[in-house]
């Protein structure tokens, strides 16, 4: 696997997708809600939210409508309890095997590593827990602000140009930065990072390619429908 071999010092990691099979987000929110009859009238009310998503809105504009749904008066504690308990459920089956091995890989190398998240970061927080990384992976993730324990709009949704503040940091760590991404929202940071790594809906690891310049790849959002005809990139 190219990703394993070559020189780096430092890497970032997006976690819906990337790191796991699927995304973390429906269950977390699930989770997060008071109660089961609460969570019902939730979903009646998330409808229209989730209507639009559908209809082609960017999960941008409905993820903050979304969570003020779930999420308002819930105390912050609870949103903890809703990452392990997600962590927890797909730990065996639900993990990209091999993203999770690089990202182990890097930590017992030594080098700095960071999980970029457009989710709120409490399920980063509670697999870095997971894997007694803690104090050791600094989690980036989209903002909720809080008055007292009552949850507000997210104010800002770590996706795109937003993701360059986890270059950035990793940026004062090394010269040669790493990433691995799967969705349109880390286009930016694989863009911006000498090692950027695009994982398929498969969990197949391949080189991004970077600029829409280079070979046209299987499963890439720049060349979606056509076939993979090559493989040279500039990664080394």
């Amino acid at each position: 696997m190219k990703h394993t071999k070559g020189r780096w010092d430092a890497t970032l990691f997006d976690l819906d997708g990337t790191l796991t099979k699927k995304s973390t987000i429906p269950d977390f929110l699930m989770r997060s809600f008071p109660a089961k009859k609460l969570a019902l009238l939730g979903g009646v009310k998330a409808l229209p939210i989730l209507a639009r998503y559908l209809r082609g809105a960017p999960f941008e504009a409905c993820f903050p409508d979304l969570s003020e749904v779930f999420l308002a008066g819930v105390k912050e504690g609870r949103l903890e309890e809703a990452g392990e308990a997600v962590i927890r459920k797909i730990w065996k089956q639900g993990m990209r095997k091999p993203v999770l091995e690089a990202l182990l890989a890097d930590l017992e190398g030594g080098r700095p590593v960071a999980i970029a998240t457009g989710g709120l970061p409490y399920c980063a927080q509670a697999l870095a827990r997971k894997i007694g990384a803690e104090k050791e992976i600094k989690v980036f993730a989209s903002e909720m602000e809080f008055e007292g324990i009552v949850g507000r709009r997210i104010p800002r949704i770590l996706i795109g140009k937003e993701k360059l503040i986890a270059v950035n940091w990793a940026r004062e760590r090394g010269e040669t930065l790493q990433a691995f991404g799967n969705s349109r929202g880390d286009e930016e940071m694989l863009d911006a990072v000498e090692r950027p790594w695009w994982v398929t809906p498969s969990g197949e690891v391949i080189p991004w390619l970077r600029g829409k310049k280079g070979a046209k790849m299987k499963n890439c959002p720049h060349h979606r429908g056509e076939k993979q005809k090559n493989i040279e990139t500039d990664i080394k």
